[in-house]
Protein backbone atom coordinates (compact mmCIF):
# COMPACT_ATOMS: atom_id res chain seq x y z
CA UNK A 1 0.00 0.00 0.00
CA UNK A 2 1.41 3.51 -0.67
CA UNK A 3 1.39 6.29 1.82
CA UNK A 4 -1.24 8.42 0.36
CA UNK A 5 -0.05 11.33 2.46
CA UNK A 6 3.53 10.85 1.75
CA UNK A 7 4.56 14.45 0.35
CA UNK A 8 1.76 16.41 2.39
CA UNK A 9 4.27 18.93 3.22
CA UNK A 10 4.40 20.09 -0.16
CA UNK A 11 1.21 21.42 -0.17
CA UNK A 12 -0.31 24.32 1.66
CA UNK A 13 -2.12 23.79 4.94
CA UNK A 14 -5.24 25.43 3.64
CA UNK A 15 -7.09 23.64 0.61
CA UNK A 16 -9.83 25.10 -0.73
CA UNK A 17 -12.52 21.20 -1.86
CA UNK A 18 -11.32 21.29 -5.54
CA UNK A 19 -7.63 21.73 -4.41
CA UNK A 20 -8.63 18.68 -2.12
CA UNK A 21 -10.37 16.76 -4.98
CA UNK A 22 -7.03 17.29 -7.29
CA UNK A 23 -5.12 15.85 -4.69
CA UNK A 24 -6.61 12.69 -4.36
CA UNK A 25 -7.09 12.68 -7.72
CA UNK A 26 -2.89 12.69 -8.44
CA UNK A 27 -3.12 9.80 -6.20
CA UNK A 28 -5.18 8.23 -7.99
CA UNK A 29 -7.84 8.21 -5.74
CA UNK A 30 -11.64 9.67 -6.06
CA UNK A 31 -12.71 11.56 -3.86
CA UNK A 32 -15.43 14.31 -5.11
CA UNK A 33 -16.64 17.57 -3.75
CA UNK A 34 -20.42 15.65 -2.52
CA UNK A 35 -18.55 12.81 -0.94
CA UNK A 36 -16.72 15.44 1.40
CA UNK A 37 -19.84 17.72 2.09
CA UNK A 38 -21.81 14.28 2.84
CA UNK A 39 -18.69 13.29 5.02
CA UNK A 40 -19.24 16.66 6.98
CA UNK A 41 -22.77 16.60 7.20
CA UNK A 42 -22.53 12.70 8.74
CA UNK A 43 -20.10 13.75 11.22
CA UNK A 44 -17.10 11.86 10.00
CA UNK A 45 -15.39 14.31 8.72
CA UNK A 46 -14.93 17.98 10.96
CA UNK A 47 -16.54 21.22 8.76
CA UNK A 48 -13.96 22.83 6.22
CA UNK A 49 -12.03 26.02 8.97
CA UNK A 50 -13.97 29.48 8.16
CA UNK A 51 -16.24 27.17 5.99
CA UNK A 52 -13.97 26.94 2.83
CA UNK A 53 -10.38 25.42 4.04
CA UNK A 54 -9.67 21.82 4.40
CA UNK A 55 -6.06 21.49 6.42
CA UNK A 56 -3.68 18.59 6.26
CA UNK A 57 -5.71 16.54 9.10
CA UNK A 58 -8.81 16.63 7.12
CA UNK A 59 -6.98 15.14 4.21
CA UNK A 60 -5.46 12.56 6.67
CA UNK A 61 -9.18 11.80 7.33
CA UNK A 62 -10.14 11.73 4.01
CA UNK A 63 -7.32 9.70 3.15
CA UNK A 64 -8.37 7.01 6.21
CA UNK A 65 -12.16 6.96 5.04
CA UNK A 66 -11.37 6.01 1.54
CA UNK A 67 -9.06 3.18 2.84
CA UNK A 68 -12.06 1.70 5.61
CA UNK A 69 -14.66 2.01 3.40
CA UNK A 70 -13.44 -0.29 0.61
CA UNK A 71 -13.35 -3.00 3.57
CA UNK A 72 -15.93 -1.83 6.05
CA UNK A 73 -19.29 -0.17 6.07
CA UNK A 74 -19.85 3.00 6.36
CA UNK A 75 -21.22 2.78 9.78
CA UNK A 76 -18.63 1.13 10.69
CA UNK A 77 -16.23 3.62 9.41
CA UNK A 78 -17.65 6.53 11.21
CA UNK A 79 -17.75 4.35 14.53
CA UNK A 80 -14.44 3.39 13.99
CA UNK A 81 -13.22 7.33 13.12
CA UNK A 82 -15.81 9.46 15.52
CA UNK A 83 -13.91 9.20 18.65
CA UNK A 84 -10.53 10.13 16.78
CA UNK A 85 -11.58 13.39 15.35
CA UNK A 86 -10.62 16.66 16.99
CA UNK A 87 -11.80 20.37 15.89
CA UNK A 88 -9.98 19.65 12.45
CA UNK A 89 -10.17 16.31 11.47
CA UNK A 90 -7.59 13.05 12.30
CA UNK A 91 -4.19 13.81 13.60
CA UNK A 92 -1.06 13.33 11.34
CA UNK A 93 0.02 10.87 13.84
CA UNK A 94 -3.27 8.54 13.86
CA UNK A 95 -2.74 8.23 10.01
CA UNK A 96 0.80 7.65 10.07
CA UNK A 97 0.00 4.57 12.52
CA UNK A 98 -2.68 3.12 10.43
CA UNK A 99 -0.42 4.00 7.11
CA UNK A 100 2.04 1.91 8.85
CA UNK A 101 0.70 -0.93 10.03
CA UNK A 102 -1.26 -1.54 6.69
CA UNK A 103 2.02 -1.07 5.26
CA UNK A 104 3.28 -3.66 7.46
CA UNK A 105 0.54 -6.09 6.74
CA UNK A 106 1.04 -5.98 3.34
CA UNK A 107 4.79 -7.07 3.44
CA UNK A 108 4.25 -9.85 5.96
CA UNK A 109 1.43 -10.65 3.38
CA UNK A 110 4.15 -10.77 0.31
CA UNK A 111 6.97 -12.39 2.18
CA UNK A 112 4.84 -15.11 3.81
CA UNK A 113 1.13 -15.76 2.76
CA UNK A 114 1.34 -14.28 -0.86
CA UNK A 115 3.03 -18.14 -2.33
CA UNK A 116 0.40 -20.17 -0.25
CA UNK A 117 -3.06 -18.18 -0.93
CA UNK A 118 -4.41 -16.45 -4.28
CA UNK A 119 -6.91 -14.45 -5.76
CA UNK A 120 -10.09 -13.60 -3.89
CA UNK A 121 -9.44 -16.60 -0.55
CA UNK A 122 -5.73 -14.71 -0.22
CA UNK A 123 -7.82 -11.12 -0.12
CA UNK A 124 -10.53 -12.51 2.84
CA UNK A 125 -7.54 -13.58 5.05
CA UNK A 126 -5.87 -10.12 4.21
CA UNK A 127 -8.71 -8.51 5.53
CA UNK A 128 -9.58 -11.33 8.47
CA UNK A 129 -5.68 -9.85 9.14
CA UNK A 130 -6.25 -6.35 9.57
CA UNK A 131 -9.78 -6.68 10.96
CA UNK A 132 -7.80 -8.54 13.95
CA UNK A 133 -5.44 -5.68 14.44
CA UNK A 134 -8.53 -3.49 14.48
CA UNK A 135 -9.66 -5.41 17.35
CA UNK A 136 -6.79 -5.83 19.36
CA UNK A 137 -5.89 -1.85 19.27
CA UNK A 138 -9.41 -1.36 20.34
CA UNK A 139 -9.26 -3.99 23.31
CA UNK A 140 -6.09 -2.21 24.34
CA UNK A 141 -7.39 1.18 24.16
CA UNK A 142 -10.44 -0.04 26.38
CA UNK A 143 -7.42 -1.05 29.15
Amino acid sequence: MINILDDIQQYSSQLTISQVVKFFERKGLTVTKSMIQNYVRDGIMRSPVDKRYYTHKHLANLALITILKSIYEMNAVKAVLSPLIDEEGIPLEIYELCANTSNQLADKWQEHLAPVFSGAEGKELLVLMAHSVDLKDEALGRL
